[in-house]
C-alpha cells in the first residue's frame, strides 16, 4: 500500500538540505537487512537519502546514485499515478 504523499510541513520536517542540495534526514534509520529500500525505512519513505551523519543502518543501499534505489522509487511514482 503506497502512503499519500506528504504536506509540505511534513515533507520539510526532520529534513536537512545537503551542500548538493538534496535533502537527507536528521532522524536516521538503523535498517539491517533491507537495505534501506523498504517502505519501513524511515529515509527511503521519506523520500530522502540517508546520511552517515544522522542513520545507523547497515550495508545501505538508499544513497544518491544507486540505480537499484532509483528503479524502485520510479516503478513506486508509476504506481501512484495509475492509482
Amino acid at each position: 500500500a503506497l502512503l499519500a504523499p506528504l504536506s509540505p510541513l511534513q515533507t520539510t520536517a526532520g529534513l536537512t538540505g545537503s551542500t548538493t542540495g538534496k535533502a537527507s534526514s536528521t532522524i536516521g534509520c538503523n535498517c539491517k537487512k533491507s537495505f534501506c529500500l523498504k517502505k519501513y525505512c524511515e529515509c527511503f519513505q521519506a523520500g530522502v537519502y540517508c546520511s552517515q551523519r544522522h542513520c545507523k543502518c547497515f550495508d545501505c543501499q538508499n544513497v544518491e546514485g544507486n540505480e537499484q534505489r532509483e528503479n524502485l522509487v520510479a516503478e513506486q511514482r508509476s504506481k501512484a499515478e495509475a492509482a
